[in-house]
């Protein structure tokens, strides 16, 4: 499930220090396969901002193969 491996891969926002079983440069190849990017061009941007999540996250909200969930807000009273 697709939805699954992003959710086990993709950190959520709020921590500073992640820690990935793989590294920055696999993480970009496999993710660029998914999302059918250009390896360079997710590994040269992975290099200028230092952080893998922001990358793919970036790619994630540009690509057009994987839709995106739309965003919605949750408050307490909703819970």
């Amino acid at each position: 499930n697709l939805s699954l491996l992003f959710h086990l891969l993709l950190p959520s926002k709020g921590y500073k220090s992640i820690i990935y079983n793989l590294k920055s440069k696999q993480l970009c190849k496999l993710f660029s396969i998914i999302f059918h990017e250009n390896v360079s061009e997710m590994i040269q941007k992975c290099e200028e901002c230092g952080d893998i999540a922001e990358t793919i996250g970036d790619f994630y909200a540009a690509t057009t193969h994987v839709k995106p969930p739309p965003k919605t807000m949750l408050s307490n009273y909703d819970v």
